[in-house]
């Protein structure tokens, strides 16, 4: 049986395959969260349910960093996928880590990333994503399901994704 030490080990051996990494640094825990489904909500119990449904295995790609868009060329993303987990690309670096999802509440834990260089522009705009995502408190959908926009605690947009079809 493996301690959670080599657990951890594994997954991150694993991860850093999966990733293409090459540098054996990485910044963050590989403490994971399973998604924390509630059971019932006091007020659209309904949508809350079907909204959080939604968002397992899907891929999403920023649109709107903190009301300043993004470079065009950067693909940053995110995919959330059924064991707590998310994963993506900030735009130069891969990162993961886990998510804990309840209700409108979303939180993502910190994450590990590749530490490789980019232009000082890309740089930036990563470093806005990353500290976006350890902002986001809640998260809504638009009515199609096709807009993702994470919420910081003043209720602030933080970061606004469309829907990825690469999944």
């Amino acid at each position: 049986m493996l301690t959670r030490a080599g657990s951890a080990l594994a997954a991150f051996t694993v991860l850093c395959l999966l990733l293409a990494c090459t540098d054996a640094g990485v910044r963050g825990s590989a403490d994971l969260t399973l998604f924390r489904w509630s059971g019932s909500s006091s007020k659209g119990e309904g949508l809350a349910v079907s909204a959080q449904s939604s968002l397992i295995q899907t891929s999403w790609l920023a649109e709107d960093i903190g009301g300043r868009g993004v470079i065009d060329n950067a693909q940053t993303t995110i995919t959330f996928d059924g064991e707590g987990r998310v994963a993506g690309s900030g735009g130069c670096n891969r990162y993961f880590g886990s998510v804990a999802i309840d209700g409108a509440a979303v939180t993502i834990g910190k994450l590990g990333s590749t530490q490789m260089a980019c232009v000082p522009a890309l740089m930036d705009q990563e470093r806005k994503y990353f500290d976006a995502l350890a902002a986001t408190r809640t998260y809504r959908l638009d009515d199609t399901g096709h807009k993702l926009v994470f919420l910081g605690e003043d209720g602030t947009p933080l970061v606004r994704f469309s829907r990825s079809s690469s999944r």
